[in-house]
């Protein structure tokens, strides 16, 4: 790609520790990085049923016409504008709310803004099972190394997602979180945790992957009672498994697969269960009988 005109968005003594020989190189570097993990969150987003404000669409959605170096420039200019105006981080740029309905698309920060203003009447998203945070979270640097993101990290999201009330959030990070920030997010099954690393890339896209749709809970009572088929019967899916992940799934849900051949089409389902392994901790079992 070309050189282009870098927010900034970590500091020089980061660039010490990494080796590098300028800033933009690792600019450079990360800020494809952020554009991929960003275009992979809101096609995420897209398969959950969520509103994806034009704007987004258009940049990660609709089918490009523009070299992938201006898609970058594109993507640069935009949340670094933001990020100005806002006087926020870069990262903070990208947080956005989503939910199904219309007018619903506003930025984070505009929300938390206005939560703790005295008049919040107007600004406000009302509670649904369909309203959604995502919220890219600074990365820490503290004595020549990344901090993985903290139990503070999950909290303070949780404090602004009781601010702008929403009921669902979705954290990213650019390093990892530490066992503490994973707890504590099990404390609240509706905050979901991802590193830049899970999102890099859509592992639903790739050549050799099914389709998965993730059923309804309408469609999954009509599947077991059609088929007559026990939940616990059906082929195992790990709540951890990157896909389930990816569309949210809990424990207790179905997805029907559906694999492509030479000679057609292969149908199987599999239900979303903790492994024998994963039993042995907290694992949080939805009624599965």
């Amino acid at each position: 790609m070309s050189k282009l005109k870098y927010p900034d968005v970590s500091g020089e003594k980061l660039v010490q520790t990494l080796g590098m020989r300028s800033m933009s190189n690792y600019h450079g570097t990360l800020l494809e990085r952020l554009y991929r993990v960003k275009r992979t969150s809101v096609e995420m987003l897209l398969e959950r049923g969520f509103i994806i404000p034009e704007d987004e669409y258009k940049m990660f959605i609709e089918e490009q016409t523009l070299s992938e170096d201006d898609q970058l420039k594109a993507f640069i200019a935009k949340y670094s504008t933001i990020s100005q105006n806002k006087g926020i981080s870069f990262r903070r740029s990208l947080n956005m709310v989503y939910r199904s309905g219309e007018n619903s698309i506003l930025y984070l920060n505009e929300i938390f803004e206005q939560s703790r203003s005295s008049d919040t009447t107007g600004y406000i998203i009302p509670i649904t099972p369909k309203t959604i945070g995502v919220f890219f979270s600074d990365v820490v640097y503290d004595n020549g190394k990344f901090k993985n993101s903290g139990k503070d990290i999950v909290t303070g999201v949780q404090s602004e997602m009781d601010n702008a009330r929403l009921n669902l959030g979705i954290i990213i990070t650019q390093v990892g979180f530490t066992s503490d920030s994973k707890k504590q997010s099990k404390l609240n099954p509706k905050v979901e945790l991802f590193n830049y690393s899970d999102l890099i890339q859509n592992i639903t896209q790739h050549a050799l992957q099914p389709d998965f749709i993730h059923l309804t809970s309408e469609e999954r009572d009509i599947f077991l009672q059609s088929s007559g088929i026990n939940f616990r019967k059906l082929k195992r899916m790990s709540y951890i498994d990157p896909v389930t992940l990816y569309y949210g799934a809990k424990v207790g849900d179905i997805f029907k697969i559906i694999r492509y051949t030479n000679y057609g089409s292969e149908i199987e389902y599999k239900g979303v269960m903790p492994t024998p392994l994963e039993l042995s901790s907290t694992v949080p079992v939805a009624d599965v009988t």
